[in-house]
């Protein structure tokens, strides 16, 4: 009687076959975490910027708002900003003397102030008006000012908005009062 001391040739391919497909789906498996890996990384920094940018873009819809609110009544209308660790704003108007604060236009039981690390987790990091000031006051015609007694502004105004390592910076053109994102 002979005996087989080997594989034969169908039990030498198939051994091969299994390791090959067990390599590819391991090597399929690797490249899969890999992707979702970097996917959420950059979805984590896109939902980040998402969030700095609707914060931006809100302060400077309420900063036009004020403005616009100050030339429709003909009434002095102002935003005043509390930096980091307060992070507030809050619009009012004001006749020099008094001021009052304004109602939330989506909720008038409300006064219009807005915490931007509650609302939106962002920091307001700096604000640079002319001379210090941390309000930015429109006249009936929609001019901006340091305030009611002060004079015009002359220089552009910002204010800097942070989250993590990203910065957003809404500006305030003087003479004209327009509001831009950057």
């Amino acid at each position: 009687m002979k005996s087989n001391k080997g594989y034969t040739l169908v039990e030498l391919f198939a051994a091969i076959a299994i390791i090959a497909i067990a390599m590819y789906a391991f090597v399929t498996v690797v490249i899969v975490l890999a992707i979702v890996t970097i996917s959420s990384v950059s979805y984590i920094g896109f939902f980040k910027k998402g969030r700095l940018t609707h914060a931006a873009d809100k302060i400077a819809c309420d900063i036009t708002y004020t403005q616009n609110q100050a030339m429709i009544e003909a009434v002095w209308h102002g935003v005043h900003f509390e930096p980091d660790p307060i992070n507030t704003y809050y619009i009012y108007q004001t006749s020099g003397a008094v001021s009052a604060p304004e109602k939330d236009p989506g909720n008038p039981k409300r006064d219009f102030m807005v915490n931007t690390k509650e609302k939106f987790g962002v920091i307001i990091d700096k604000v640079e008006l002319e001379g210090g000031a941390m309000s930015v006051e429109f006249d009936e015609y929609g001019r901006p000012y340091t305030s009611y007694n002060g004079k015009a502004i002359s220089g552009e105004g910002s204010i800097v908005l942070r989250l993590g390592n990203m910065i957003k910076t809404i500006t305030i053109s003087p003479d004209s009062g327009r509001v831009t994102v950057q």
